[in-house]
């Protein structure tokens, strides 16, 4: 929703929840907007529109709590899922990688999907139309246990 508010011109929760995929209640809008108020990320205008008093909110481990990023995360699979049935191939793109890599590939491409994420950003944030919010999420992780045997 951070994303959505200098974009848009309605101010009421309803009006806002409509422009939303997944479908959100007007409940959960105003719930938003009152934790985004309530910490001052946005600031209600004389006009009743909505701005945003920074670029971006916060999302790295030491900014949000353990249990705050691990509701993000379920929240953000399921709605990924939900996307795979409900929006065209045209409007997503999915794509997976299955690697067998050392402890020492394992950092390099850490530091590669760091300065990736950021590059990402920085074109999203220099876009002067914005005309959709779209979610980009990385993910890294085993598939097995620690030292599994190769035989070469």
């Amino acid at each position: 929703m951070y994303e959505l508010i200098p974009n848009i011109s309605c101010t009421k929760p309803s009006e806002i929840a409509r422009q939303f995929l997944p479908d959100f209640s007007a409940e959960e809008i105003k719930a938003s907007l009152q934790f985004l108020l309530k910490n001052n990320f946005l600031e209600k205008k004389d006009d009743g529109r909505y701005e945003r008093t920074t670029k971006m909110i916060p999302s790295s481990k030491k900014d949000l709590s353990k249990s705050s990023i691990r509701l993000m995360h379920s929240q953000i699979s399921k709605m990924s899922f939900d996307a795979l049935d409900d929006l065209p191939a045209s409007e997503r793109d999915f794509s997976a990688l299955v690697l067998g890599i050392s402890k020492q590939s394992y950092e390099k491409i850490l530091v590669e999907l760091e300065a990736f994420r950021k590059k990402i950003l920085d074109i999203a944030v220099n876009d002067q139309n914005v005309e959709k919010i779209y979610f980009l999420g990385l993910k890294l992780f085993p598939l097995t246990r620690k030292n599994i045997s190769s035989k070469k």
